[in-house]
């Protein structure tokens, strides 16, 4: 099995962000794919997915809550990290974990927590993959 490099896709509409969480992720050793536009974002990760998802909750176009329901239609098991700055909203949180999200980091962001967070995703999204390509591999013998 070929270890691949992890893809995160961010979306965000605040260009200092996307530019300090693509630093942020590609100090980790993956991919970034940014976006500024929630719609263009979601369009993106429904076509070719990711490994994991950074998003925003306040957007012009479309809020985080709304884009994680949109993506969970296709993408069960990615790991979405929804980014907030509504750190007493409680319902904010409980809505954004009913609609999908996996974890949350509360602005201003700290390099730290963001990438302790991140690594930890990263391990289990590594995993996942493994596993899916194992069972690939295992359906692909049977077939023969």
């Amino acid at each position: 099995m070929k270890n691949q490099t992890l893809k995160a896709v961010v979306i965000d509409d605040e260009e200092v962000n996307l530019l300090l969480f693509e630093e942020y992720i590609k100090d980790l050793g993956m991919d970034a794919i940014v976006f500024d536009n929630a719609l263009k974002g979601l369009e993106y990760l429904e076509k070719n997915g990711a490994d994991l998802v950074y998003v925003d909750y306040m957007m012009p176009e479309m809020d985080g809550i709304e884009l994680i329901k949109n993506f969970r239609k296709i993408h069960k098991t990615t790991p979405v990290i929804m980014i907030t700055s509504s750190a007493d909203d409680d319902a904010l949180m409980l809505q954004a974990l009913d609609s999908g999200a996996t974890e949350f980091l509360l602005k201003p962001i700290r390099a730290f927590e963001f990438k302790i967070r991140s690594r930890a995703f990263m391990t289990l999204r590594a995993s996942q993959n493994q596993l899916r390509a194992r069972i690939e591999d295992l359906e692909s013998q049977l077939k023969q």
